[in-house]
């Protein structure tokens, strides 16, 4: 029997319905994700900024949602820049809700029960973080499926009502 069996078997029931702007790979928005990301500038350019605010601002609304937080990280701050844009454009709070161990790169796990396992062994709520019930979980790229599972899954075990995920960007399908 798996030792990871009881990481699968619990966000089997766990539902996080979100949004994501692009498909990584093709043209138009994941092409200037990409570009952000990897390019010279190291953020996410005002397009990308703007569309987003447009998408999320009714979507914020419908939801009620209280607050924004971001999948940390430990190479780069594009995420929480552009996740404290976001808040400022939308008008709703940015909290650092997130912490992060050093690990390796999800997308460069094959094994998805692998990839679950260092997202859960990776990925903390800080404890003197006061959550508001419903949150926006801000990421740049989706890999695996895991991080934004394994940060909701906990923001919501801290005491989030519900949290919904947005990202740029998923390579999953591929």
């Amino acid at each position: 029997r798996s030792t990871l069996f009881p990481y699968t078997t619990l966000f089997r029931s766990l539902e996080l319905n979100g949004i994501c702007l692009s498909r990584y790979g093709d043209v138009g928005y994941a092409e200037l994700v990409h570009e952000g990301k990897y390019g010279r500038s190291g953020r996410f350019c005002a397009e990308l900024i703007g569309k987003s605010v447009e998408v999320l601002g009714p979507f914020v609304r419908q939801n009620r949602i209280d607050a924004i937080t971001f999948v940390p990280s430990k190479r780069s701050k594009i995420v929480e820049n552009f996740a404290r844009e976001l808040s400022e454009r939308l008008r709703i709070d940015l909290l650092d809700s997130l912490w992060k161990l050093e690990s390796e790169q999800q997308k460069n796990m094959e094994n998805s029960a692998h990839q679950c396992k260092n997202a859960f062994r990776s990925f903390h709520v800080k404890k003197d973080c006061v959550l508001p019930n419903k949150l926006l979980l801000v990421d740049d790229i989706i890999d695996s499926k895991w991080t934004m599972t394994v940060c909701g899954y906990k923001l919501m075990k801290a005491g989030c009502l519900e949290v919904f995920p947005f990202a740029l960007s998923d390579t999953s399908g591929r």
